[in-house]
């Protein structure tokens, strides 16, 4: 994976630990890891149509872009960005590279269809990369494609843009996004540090304009793994009207095997969380090779067993079944 910052990001990192390991490269990403997966959340099984992916039942998610601001180390699509020159790894399936920017032509035309005969879908969420390195054109363009083919339906906008290029966020652009309610903002923040003047002015903007701002935090050793980072951040968020949504425990991507947090580690960490502040977002995971999301809690985990590739966690999913998480 290649080198990719804003110069935003460059100078915040200069400053600050936390986001400097996030985004530049560390020679531990050339660890051994038998445990890593090329498509870690298994979305490849559930692909409906260019760039769309629908694996639960009321709502789908659609790869809008195929670039991001700046590349995040601990990326679990880390294989699915493009490289500098700008083609698709070799190694994935037609189904697992994301679309051309704003799904132009046939794929565009393939997803909207599907999602005009698949009315049980309420919410499409565009992501990618970062949907937000298309143009506003684009987007509202989007928007109205999806929008007129399914009139019910609610965006979910995933993006770093507010973190990682804050002046991405025009009062143009957030008007628009308003002009497409029901939609809702979902932004990556992991350490208090990323929260600066120029990013709370940009989520202000959303939270102004009356669009709700979901926070997801991925848990990453070395750079939140601990009670007082978690508490601040998540503190910040609340009092700027933004809502903690997700800490996630980090997917099984190539090169992030030093970022792991143990699965009992951080159970432990976030409960020693609940006890100081509330609420609290839910810890959850998506289990490895297309389970889904489940929440984590001690009594999901049904076990552990040896395998040729190590020792795993047996976690329990909502109807019963068993999937692996490793254990360290």
């Amino acid at each position: 994976m290649e080198l990719r910052l804003t110069q935003y990001i460059e100078e915040l990192a200069k400053r600050s630990p936390a986001v400097h390991k996030q985004f530049y490269p560390s020679p531990l990403e050339d660890e051994p890891d038998e445990q890593a997966m090329d498509d870690p959340l298994g979305e490849a099984l559930y692909h409906a149509a260019p760039g769309l992916v629908h694996q639960y039942a009321d709502r789908a998610l659609l790869l809008a872009s195929n670039k991001c601001f700046a590349y995040c180390r601990h990326c679990f699509r880390r294989l699915w960005i493009h490289n500098s020159n700008n083609s698709p790894p070799s190694n994935l399936p037609p189904s697992n590279i994301p679309p051309s920017p704003c799904g132009r032509g046939r794929g565009r035309g393939a997803y909207v269809a599907y999602l005009h005969n698949h009315p049980e879908i309420k919410e499409i969420l565009l992501s990618g990369g970062d949907p937000l390195t298309l143009s506003d054109e684009e987007l509202r363009s989007l928007f109205a494609d999806i929008r007129q083919a399914s009139p019910d339906i609610a965006f979910r906008l995933c993006t770093r843009a507010p973190v990682v290029l804050p002046s991405r966020i025009s009062n143009e652009f957030v008007a628009m996004c308003a002009s497409f309610k029901p939609l809702r903002l979902s932004i990556h923040l992991n350490h208090p540090d990323e929260l600066t003047s120029e990013c709370r002015h940009a989520l202000s903007c959303f939270v102004n304009a009356g669009i709700p701002v979901l926070v997801q935090t991925v848990l990453l050793r070395g750079i939140n793994d601990s009670v007082d980072t978690l508490t601040c951040l998540f503190r910040q968020c609340l009092s700027l009207g933004l809502q903690p949504y997700y800490l996630f425990q980090l997917d099984l991507a190539r090169g992030t095997k030093h970022f792991r947090v143990p699965l009992e580690e951080g159970l432990e960490l976030y409960d020693r969380v609940k006890e100081g502040l509330s609420p609290v977002p839910p810890y959850a995971v998506d289990l490895p090779g297309g389970g889904g999301k489940i929440r984590l809690s001690k009594e999901i985990i049904a076990g552990i067993i040896a395998t040729e590739k190590g020792r795993f966690y047996q976690l329990r999913d909502k109807d019963g079944r068993l999937w692996l998480y490793p254990a360290f």
